[in-house]
């Protein structure tokens, strides 16, 4: 029974949102981790949209830290799914990305895999590792994922059709161009295409193999063919006017030269 009656479960709960978010003030950040969500939208800045990341890709449950791996897997479902929600209801966390390269358990390959998917799709970018600590080249990739002050989310040309890989697209007006990513959170070797009109709405572009290190050149195309291992991914900056991407241009769109 209820201390005081006359009111639903959802009303009390609502209240207490309500002076939750009164006390903190309109001015405070609120992120809310692992709720419902429906109660949420209208009081809520973020939103943890997945379970903990672990410091293994592979395994079930965890806390993240527990050395058995977490739900790595389950935050690349969720933030894909629910990316509809980013920059709408608020702003999408899919939990901390590793930029360590000790303690943990990822190769160099998924490193790369999941700092790019945090970078490109516009949701928070945090991390709970210590940042002095990082190496020189880890603190480059940090650095590269830099988002830029505005809100913006990416697009995921393929979410209602499916495809051989996660697909998501991002546009850089300020730098003319669009970079897309795929990767391949499968447990087996994959091949698959996806022609430029899908991605960008346009026939061929120039490409560049993009990373936080250098832009390498592919030439004009009208189609980005990727045969990627288990876990891989495939970053491909695509040029409206041929140029590469700016020198100072980060992943997550600031512009820092």
């Amino acid at each position: 029974r209820r201390h005081t009656p006359g009111k639903t479960g959802a009303q009390y709960y609502d209240e207490a949102l309500r002076t939750i978010r009164e006390a903190i003030g309109p001015d405070s950040h609120w992120l809310g981790c692992i709720c419902y969500f429906a109660p949420h939208v209208g009081y809520c800045d973020s939103m943890r949209v997945s379970s903990d990341v672990g410091v293994r890709w592979d395994g079930h449950g965890g806390t993240g830290n527990d050395g058995v791996g977490g739900g790595t897997q389950n935050m690349i479902e969720e933030s894909f799914a629910t990316l509809f929600q980013n920059h709408v209801l608020w702003q999408c966390d899919p939990d901390v990305v590793f930029v360590r390269d000790r303690h943990i358990f990822h190769s160099e390959t998924e490193f790369r895999s999941l700092a790019s998917w945090h970078g490109l799709l516009g949701h928070s970018i945090n991390t709970s590792d210590p940042i002095p600590d990082l190496s020189p080249e880890r603190l480059r990739w940090w650095r590269w994922l830099r988002p830029q002050a505005e809100p913006w989310t990416a697009a995921l040309p393929y979410y209602a059709t499916g495809h051989t890989f996660r697909v998501a697209v991002r546009d850089y007006p300020q730098a003319n161009g669009w970079a897309v990513l795929l990767l391949n959170d499968g447990k087996e070797r994959r091949m698959g295409r996806c022609a430029l009109r899908d991605l960008i709405g346009r026939d061929r572009a120039t490409a560049f193999r993009w990373s936080p290190q250098r832009a390498e050149p592919l030439g004009e195309v009208g189609e980005i063919l990727a045969d990627l291992d288990r876990h891989e991914s495939a970053l491909i900056y695509l040029s409206r006017d041929g140029q590469p991407p700016p020198t100072g241009l980060t992943l997550g769109g600031a512009l820092t030269e």
